[in-house]
């Protein structure tokens, strides 16, 4: 089968599906289409076509393994593309393509979908790149519309967003394969102690709408929990000598460093008037967060860790309720629900509690991960750097 590429250009179809022949065509046809007068973007059906064939989708815009590859990506995020002449709008339609071709998912599948295979070099290739355009410092510009369907897209790749937050060691190219603890590929953000700047660039944006926010915090909250379901309680309740250091080894600091990238991103935004209102923006977040997300009981033969699906898991609490329960619990007013919500060591700890109660986790284990959590989370919320004042 040939390898595909995109062309976003000519005046009757500007994005059509050629061989990787014309690859040297691609720059002089897209200028030609933007030469032609069209003040919108007339999307053919087989682009239109791509939201709904993942598959098709993940090989269409595959940018390979070198920085130096296809640019379909580019291409797709032109800035004129935003304003369609007709059928799906700008925003829904390369959202819903770029949604398909990383998650391996169509833009309908919510919550609780099937699981779907795992996730593909294609896939976490075409991620990595979309980060990179729209992160960098010459970034296309994105409307309003766009923004829920990146924030699913990194809310799929939560694990890889908290990794590219702190930086990686020695991989090397846009994605690997992690057969050994997934069983599917990742996508590699970064390779220095300081992470992804281009990352860094796209949650600032992200952060200051309550959408947004609530999509990567409940993939948090989910990826907490998936943590605690491969927690080995046999050990825990038997073999105390054992806890180690680090609750759940690595995955817990690149849990703390993605709490505390949001909340302190939230900070930023309330200092520097992005947020307007604090806590009416955490109000906005509660009402899109789809709630609280708890251990599931193992079932002994749960193989990789797949971490591509995390964000898909269904809530277990929807969110209002728990937060006014956690609230009251805490002997707050049921008005101050938000407020506990956006506290993750508040919300995490309840979530630790269940846990613990439904495991017979000892309480000295309860405590003891609780503990690391919070001063984890605390110093990496001040490594951020909170505005002055706050």
């Amino acid at each position: 089968m040939p390898a595909f590429v995109l062309l976003l250009a000519a005046d009757s179809v500007p994005f059509t599906v050629l061989s990787a022949d014309a690859t040297a065509g691609l720059t002089k046809g897209f200028a030609s289409w933007e030469a032609s007068g069209q003040t919108c973007w007339e999307p053919p059906d087989s682009v239109i076509a791509l939201a709904d064939d993942p598959d098709a989708a993940a090989e269409a815009l595959d940018p390979g393994n070198t920085a130096g590859g296809p640019v379909r990506v580019h291409q797709l995020l032109d800035g004129d593309h935003w304003e369609t002449c007709s059928g799906p709008a700008g925003a829904d339609l390369i959202g819903s393509v770029l949604l398909a071709a990383t998650t391996g998912r169509t833009a309908d599948a919510g919550p609780g979908a099937a699981p779907g295979e795992p996730r593909t070099l294609a896939q976490a290739r075409t991620f990595h790149r979309t980060v990179t355009v729209l992160g960098a410092d010459d970034a296309p510009g994105y409307p309003r519309e766009f923004v829920p369907y990146l924030a699913r897209m990194l809310a799929s790749y939560i694990v890889d967003v908290s990794d590219g937050l702190l930086g990686y060691g020695d991989e090397t190219g846009p994605a690997l394969q992690d057969d050994e603890e997934r069983g599917e590929a990742r996508a590699v953000l970064s390779r220095d102690d300081d992470g992804s700047p281009a990352l860094r660039a796209l949650l600032w944006e992200l952060t200051a709408d309550p959408e947004a926010f609530a999509l990567l915090y409940d993939a948090l909250g989910a990826y907490f929990a998936h943590l605690l379901e491969r927690t080995d309680a046999q050990i825990v309740r038997e073999a105390p000598e054992e806890w180690p250091g680090h609750p759940f080894g690595d995955d817990h600091y690149l849990l703390t460093e993605g709490f505390a990238t949001l909340l302190g991103l939230r900070e930023w935004h309330i200092a520097a008037g992005r947020i307007p209102d604090g806590p009416a923006f955490d109000r906005q977040v509660l009402t899109h967060s789809t709630g609280a997300h708890l251990p599931f009981r193992p079932t002994g033969d749960e193989g990789p860790g797949r971490v591509s699906r995390i964000a898909d898991r269904p809530a277990a609490v929807p969110a209002k309720q728990w937060a006014v329960s956690g609230a009251l619990d805490a002997g707050l007013e049921p008005e101050a629900a938000a407020v506990w919500f956006m506290s993750p060591r508040d919300h995490l700890g309840r979530v630790l509690d269940e846990w613990a109660a439904d495991r017979d986790i000892p309480a000295e284990y309860r405590d003891h991960v609780h503990r690391k959590f919070t001063g984890w989370y605390l110093t990496e919320l001040r490594s951020i750097g909170l505005p002055p004042g706050r």
